[in-house]
């Protein structure tokens, strides 16, 4: 796991203007008019896109407002799970480290 000095690492959209998406029930179905994929975002994973929607985020704002969406308690597993969902979006050209 990384150190706790990325926690003020700030996070954004990669590219907002080639995604549109559509939410239900929580999760979101996200298309990239860049690449042509589509991706499912679970629960958690929508509500980290949603935060970073607003405007660049750090990494510490966004494992407090997951696991206010979420109700559940700001722990080691939470802040690891935030971590691999920017991992996998960062991966999907969804998000990236903002400049």
């Amino acid at each position: 796991m990384a150190g706790a000095g990325d926690l003020d690492r700030m996070w954004t959209i990669e590219a907002p203007q080639a995604l549109a998406w559509r939410s239900w029930d929580g999760e979101i179905l996200l298309y990239d008019d860049r690449t042509g994929d589509v991706h499912h975002l679970d629960v958690a994973s929508a509500a980290i896109f949603e935060s970073v929607l607003t405007g660049p985020r750090s990494l510490r704002d966004l494992v407090a407002s997951t696991a206010d969406r979420l109700e559940v308690v700001t722990d080691s597993e939470l802040d690891g799970m935030v971590r691999e969902i920017l991992r996998v979006l960062s991966q999907k050209r969804v998000v990236a480290p903002a400049p």
